[in-house]
C-alpha cells in the first residue's frame, strides 16, 4: 500500500511541474519588430498604424501596434445577437527602452476606447475591416489612433 502512495505523489508531482511549465510557453511571449511611422502624432489629427508599426508621440513617446489577439466582431453578411470585439494588443516605450505591452477591447457599443500613455491621452477611433471577414489574415488590421 505504501508503495501505490508514493505511485500517486510521483504522479502528482510530475504532473504540477508540466501544468506550471505551460505558462512560459514560448508562443505566450510577445516579441515584436516593430517598424517606426514617419512623424511625431499631433493632438487631434488622427493617424493609422498596422500591427508592427509605431508612432512617436509628443515626449518622446512611441505607441506601437503589436497585433490583433482574438476579434469577434459580426461578420459581414452574418447574423449576429452580439456586436463582439476585438482584443488590440498595444505597445509603448520612451525612446530605446523596453515596450510595455498592453491589452485594449475595442468595441462600436463601448463608450471608453481611450488610454493613457504617461500623460498623453489617446483614442483607438477603429479597426478596419469593419466588419471583419471570417478569414482576416492578421497583418490586414488597420488601427486608427487620436491624440486627444
Amino acid at each position: 500500500m505504501e508503495m501505490l502512495q508514493k505511485i500517486f505523489l510521483l504522479i502528482f508531482l510530475v504532473g504540477c511541474v508540466k501544468a506550471g511549465e505551460t505558462s512560459t510557453q514560448k508562443s505566450d511571449i510577445i516579441e515584436p519588430i516593430v517598424k517606426a511611422v514617419p512623424g511625431i502624432a499631433e493632438k487631434g489629427a488622427p493617424f493609422e498604424l498596422r500591427p508592427g508599426e509605431s508612432k512617436q508621440l509628443p515626449q518622446g513617446y512611441f505607441l506601437s501596434f503589436i497585433k490583433v489577439k482574438a476579434d469577434s466582431r459580426c461578420p459581414k453578411d452574418a447574423i449576429c445577437v452580439w456586436a463582439g470585439q476585438a482584443v488590440v494588443i498595444l505597445g509603448w516605450q520612451k525612446e530605446k527602452n523596453t515596450l510595455n505591452n498592453f491589452e485594449i477591447i475595442f468595441s462600436k457599443t463601448e463608450a471608453e476606447k481611450s488610454f493613457m500613455i504617461e500623460k498623453t491621452k489617446v483614442e483607438i477611433s477603429k479597426l478596419l475591416p469593419e466588419p471583419p471577414p471570417k478569414d482576416v489574415k492578421p497583418n490586414n488590421y488597420i488601427a486608427t489612433f487620436t491624440l486627444l
